[in-house]
């Protein structure tokens, strides 16, 4: 939508940053929460029984705090399809709504947010 913030990420950096947070997820969490601020993602995982991980990765991004949390195997999914030198163009418009990424050759993959209840 036109309140949309996109966001350019890229792929094998975020590959690296997704495997180092879910070192703590275990089957029941796997919603990893991407927060966006002023250069900055950071991917947080709590698991009840294992821990707690936080990593920094910095980016290109100058807009407002936000957060959204994702399903990491369906994101790990869409990665793990493009050329891992690239970079994607992510279209986030708030934690209730999907997130929308894409390729410059025009691949689009939608994925769902997860509600913060059910990490």
């Amino acid at each position: 939508g036109a309140d949309a913030v996109r966001i350019t990420l890229p792929v094998d950096a975020l590959i690296s940053a997704i495997r180092q947070s879910v070192v703590v997820a275990d089957q029941e969490s796997r919603g990893v929460d991407f927060a966006f601020d002023a250069g900055t993602v950071s991917l947080d995982l709590a698991c009840a029984n294992i821990g707690e991980s936080k990593v920094d990765l910095p980016i290109a991004y100058e807009g407002e705090k936000l957060s959204i949390t994702l399903d990491y195997r369906f994101f790990l999914d869409f990665l793990r399809a493009l050329d891992s030198s690239s970079t994607f163009t992510m279209e986030v418009e708030g934690a209730e709504r999907a997130a929308l990424c894409t390729t410059d050759d025009g691949y689009a993959y939608v994925i769902m947010p997860l509600a913060r209840d059910r990490r």
